[in-house]
């Protein structure tokens, strides 16, 4: 078996579940990418038990994301562990998936340019400062 998410075959099974006599459910631990996923596999019982399909997808708090949501998510730039981690903070699941990371990224290198550390820009953003004015803006020199 190999992670959906970064095709290591270094992982463990945790956990089989037989859900019906169709159905069996079985929960895996990546040692790579330290992801915890869920298999589904439907089950023809004739002479001799087979397999005929397998997902997989992923379990996180209440949400459960499948590998096309998260490959989705990936070509909009957004990496699984930030979906993971924005679901574990109490965002939605529409808007973990959706909503991009890379949206000061442009500022902050402009901020650099102007000697503000990423920390400042973010503080003065927080405080309601436009982004413009955030980056380019030098700070006060301290006094001593």
């Amino acid at each position: 078996m190999k992670c959906p998410i970064c095709n290591s075959s270094d992982v463990e099974r945790i956990e089989k579940r037989y859900v019906n006599e169709k159905l069996i459910e079985r929960d895996y631990d990546c040692l790579d990418c330290l992801t915890i996923y869920t298999t589904k596999e439907y089950v023809e019982w004739k002479s001799i038990p087979r397999i005929v399909r397998e997902t997989a997808y992923i379990r996180v708090c209440d949400a459960i994301l499948s590998k096309e949501e998260l490959q989705e998510a990936n070509l909009k730039g957004i990496r699984t562990d930030n979906v993971k981690a924005r679901i574990r903070n109490g965002w939605s699941k529409e808007k973990a998936l959706n909503t991009p990371t890379y949206k000061y990224k442009r500022y902050i290198r402009k901020a650099r340019e102007n000697d503000i550390l990423p920390q400042t820009f973010y503080k003065r953003v927080k405080l309601g400062w436009d982004l413009e004015t955030a980056a380019t803006k030098k700070p006060r020199k301290k006094v001593r």
